[in-house]
């Protein structure tokens, strides 16, 4: 028997090899023909799904020349689609990553999957086929033998994603942050862990968790963004792999079932989520893995409540303090909890009633705090102001709204008519599902739908309310009116906001399959059958969708980025500021200076280049060829075309630019010198406001004796700006040399220019007080003034300030009557506003109206908090304030900026 056995299993490996050489040439052929037309994905898909109807037909009649029962072509076609999905990834990393032809991908993908696929097959065809004889459980149509396999498949696929995901990343990935993380490094709190900065309003949120997490993530990686990226990414998304598979799996018993669900996680994993560009992106998502691991304690944990509650309090208030979405989505869940218990009945139930109320209170809590802070400054707009908030009453609010969820789903945005169709139809679903779960709970308060019922309205009350927020503050932003009701529809495509929606859709399949059961231990017979086919063919769909196209996805983000790293390289070498599009503000050069002192990693990869002797762009502050008459030379005569060192030569240059230098942190200091003899160049500079020359501030190189005149550069740094003057001693000994050129530049230096200007109408977030003094309607710039009217604001631009001793305030206003304008500034480490620290203009009509410009000088020699005050008028009248702007005339000396450094450091 034994020999028989193996002999069928040789003749039938030898069918096997053959039909799979027919198939192969078959399949390939077409591969080949269609590669003129379309993409090598597509091909291989539409080859590769003709291929598994011949490969049945060849199994069944010719390999094995068995039935397989009557699911065998759901068997192969499982078998077939597992295959699939190994062969593009295979395919994937063959073309992408090893560069190979890919005319040959098909033939690499099917010599290493060849070996699983017999092994499949031969078990579908020479054993038991397993028909639906369990009553239609889904684990016995499968049979005991593919129920694993199945089980690998499905949880493995999302894994598989999250893999892909990281890998992406870590090929395309670039250490350079992005958009919105800009702002921590020009603001100087990037490594802050400062409450004030931590629990401040910004964006219509309050993300104290967030930023600590960004905090830490700068003080132990340097902020590298490849690095934390990769680490959230695999933390955020594997804890919520890992929570979705707990709930699915203790709500539905059987980890068949369970699996099914869970593959529809795929939609959550899709490319283009929080990954990818912002590294505080990910804040958004924490508040998800906050809420399921509370869902778990609430519904399913063992826990005594002496333990359990105060962790369900201490996730719910993390979830809140997170984002303004992680506040009002923790309410909505503990609400959604709360109504299906009373459905259920309180008593029958009281330990979920316990943690749904500690949940709430949480909610509350949370939600009342990030609408004191982070949205009641900006009511009635959107964060950037010029954007109003979208209403429900509004068709452009749920076509955005609806837009989100067909991203969820990863409908097609070529054919937005059909996917507006498709999102309408899934949201039905998802509500004709909670209406009979409903239905169900009233009728069975005890039955095995109880746990789906508990997470799916919390899911629901959850992912509604997220949404609701998304369309009301984002629906508006928009660069260009928008006409077209498909077109507000595709806006709502864009970014990640997705996200939360894709959470919710293996919870709806989930409730679908528990109302099917009813209280019986198993499907029936037709859906038990039906079911493989039906996640086989979603699969596919996610799957043909883009599910797992993420190195696609992080080589385009990547493609995007080029041109920013060519303007940042670029416009660093010139040293007048940097400007480039993706970066949101004027000058750059703030946020660049704070991550170089601070050692951010992704300043390593944009250094500040040596320039030649003789460039003129930038041109140099001093050149000794063209300026020797600012040169005081020491020990030093002049002898032929060089000169003799005596005991202790040095040049004493002043650079004739007081100002300039104080802002400038980064020197170049190149010279042409030759010597006699192997000696020692050393250059020497003062940090703003200290007094003398010292070896701690000097740099010194090599110089070789008779190897002719020799270029040698020096790049000089000062946190805190330079004194005018410098002392280069070209050689240390007594000998002759010669030096007949000498350049200095400033390579990196804070701009004198505005670093904020007051929005007319001044924005919530920027306003901190105002009082007598009421706009005029009709007229954004016009005030009615009282007899002490007056405007107090902040410049979001605390470490600016706070390292500024010199402040100039630019207004540009016009009155009816003479009046004095007044400005108040508040010293660091001081609490009030007083006469003392304040500046005084006299400000008078003119005959065209046309506005006064008046430049208020403030000096603090020990910086400035983030505050002013700006009195426009003292009398009561008619004002036109056009435009308010602050900018940093010079900085704090190093000895200044130290001692105030260690007064306000919070960090």
């Amino acid at each position: 028997m034994k020999s028989l056995r193996s002999s069928l299993s040789v003749a039938s490996a030898a069918r096997f090899l053959a039909s799979g050489g027919f198939n192969t040439l078959v399949t390939y052929a077409a591969y080949l023909v269609l590669l003129h037309w379309l993409p090598y994905q597509a091909s291989y898909s539409i080859a590769f799904a003709s291929g598994i109807g011949l490969a049945y037909v060849l199994n069944r009649y010719y390999v094995f020349r068995r039935t397989g029962g009557s699911l065998g072509p759901v068997y192969v076609a499982m078998i077939y689609t597992g295959q699939y999905l190994l062969g593009m990834a295979i395919v994937s990393a063959w073309v992408k990553w090893l560069d190979g032809p890919p005319r040959l991908a098909p033939l690499v993908a099917i010599a290493i999957s060849l070996p699983l696929t017999y092994l499949s097959n031969a078990r579908v065809f020479t054993g038991d086929p397993g028909p639906a004889q369990a009553g239609g459980d889904v684990g016995a149509a499968v049979g005991p033998r593919l129920e694993r396999l199945a089980l690998v498949v499905l949880i493995g696929l999302p894994v598989l994603s999250l893999a892909l995901n990281a890998l992406g990343w870590l090929h395309y990935g670039l250490d350079l942050p992005f958009y919105d993380d800009w702002r921590a490094y020009a603001t100087g709190q990037i490594d802050s862990l400062d409450p004030s900065y931590l629990f401040m309003g910004i964006n219509d949120t309050m993300a104290p968790v967030g930023f600590a997490l960004d905090a830490l993530a700068q003080r132990a990686i340097d902020g590298n963004s490849v690095l934390y990226q990769l680490l959230s990414m695999l933390t955020v998304l594997g804890l919520l792999l890992l929570l979705q598979w707990k709930l699915l799996r203790a709500s539905l018993g059987s980890p068949l079932l369970a699996a099914g669900c869970f593959v529809f996680t795929l939609l959550m994993l899709q490319p283009g989520s929080y990954w990818g560009r912002e590294n505080l992106a990910y804040h958004q998502a924490l508040p998800l893995v906050f809420l399921l691991a509370a869902f778990w304690l609430i519904v399913f944990s063992p826990w005594r409540n002496r333990w359990r509650l105060p962790c369900i309090a201490l996730l719910g208030t993390l979830a809140g303090l997170t984002y303004v979405s992680g506040a009002f989505g923790t309410l909505a869940a503990a609400m959604g909890l709360l109504t299906v218990v009373f459905l259920l009945g309180a008593r029958r139930h009281a330990r979920i009633l316990q943690g749904a109320v500690v949940l709430a209170v949480a909610g509350v809590a949370t939600s009342l705090t990030q609408f004191k802070i982070g949205v009641l400054p900006t009511m009635g707009a959107s964060h950037r102001g010029d954007a109003r908030l979208a209403l429900p009453n509004e068709p452009d609010f749920w076509l955005f709204f609806f837009g989100k969820v067909g991203r969820s789903l990863l409908l097609p945005q070529d054919q937005p008519g059909l996917s507006l169709i498709l999102v309408l139809v899934a949201c039905a679903l998802a509500v004709a599902v909670a209406v009979a779960l409903v239905k169900r709970v009233r009728a069975d308060r005890d039955g095995p739908h109880v746990p789906v019922a508990l997470i799916y309205g919390a899911l629901c009350a959850t992912v509604f309310a997220y949404l609701l927020l998304v369309a009301a503050g984002r629906t508006y932003l928009r660069d260009a009116p928008i006409d077209d009701p498909l077109d507000v529809f595709l806006l709502g495509f864009t970014r990640f906001h997705f996200f939360w929606a894709a959470l919710l859709w293996p919870w709806v399949i989930a409730a679908a399959i528990v109302l099917f059961k009813g209280r019986r231990p198993a499907l029936p017979t037709s859906l038990a059958a039906a079911s493989p086919v039906l996640c086989a063919a979603a699969i596919y769909l996610m799957v043909a969708g883009g599910a797992l196209a993420h190195f696609q996805r992080h080589q385009m983000e990547a493609s995007f980025r080029n041109a920013t790293v060519t303007c940042l390289m670029s416009q660093l070498q010139k040293g007048e500021g940097i400007d480039c599009p993706e970066f949101n503000m004027p000058d750059l050069t703030p946020a660049y200076i704070y991550a170089r002192r601070i050692g951010a990693s992704f300043v390593r990869y944009f250094p500040i280049l040596p320039l030649d002797l003789g460039v003129d762009d930038p041109p140099p502050w001093f050149r000794l060829s063209r300026d020797e008459a600012r040169v005081d030379r020491h020990n030093v005569t002049a002898q032929g075309a060089g000169y003799l060192a005596g005991d202790d030569p040095q040049f004493h240059i002043r650079i004739g630019r007081p100002v300039e230098m104080a802002n400038c942190v980064l020197l170049d200091v190149t010279a042409l010198v030759s010597a006699d003899r192997d000696d020692e160049m050393q250059v020497y500079f003062r940090g703003y406001g200290q007094p003398e020359f010292s070896e701690e501030h000097s740099r010194k190189m090599a110089l070789k004796g008779r190897a002719g005149p020799k270029a040698i550069s020096f790049q000089v740094e000062s946190d805190s700006g330079f004194e005018d003057t410098l002392r280069v001693d070209p050689v240390n000994k007594q000998q002759p040399f010669s030096m007949p050129q000498l350049e200095v530049r400033c390579r990196l230096k804070y701009s004198t220019l505005p670093f904020f200007t007051l929005a007319q109408p001044p924005k919530g977030a920027q306003l901190l007080d105002s009082a007598y003094l009421d706009p005029v309607a009709g007229d954004v710039h016009a005030y009615r003034a009282g007899d002490d009217a007056q405007v107090t604001f902040r410049t979001d631009k605390p470490q600016t300030m706070a390292e500024c001793s010199t402040l100039d305030v630019q207004a540009k206003m016009s009155v009816e009557h003479k009046a004095n304008a007044q400005i108040y500034f508040v010293g660091r480490g001081k609490k009030e506003f007083t006469e003392k620290a304040s500046v005084m203009l006299p400000v008078a009509p003119t005959g065209d109206a046309t506005p006064q410009q008046l430049v208020f000088r403030l000096e603090s020699p020990i910086g400035f908090e983030d505050r002013l005050r700006f009195d426009p008028v003292d009398s009561a009248q008619r004002v036109r304030v056009s435009d308010v702007q602050v900018s940093c005339h010079r900085r704090l000396s190093s000895v200044a900026a130290a001692a105030a450094a260690a007064a306000g450091s919070g960090k």
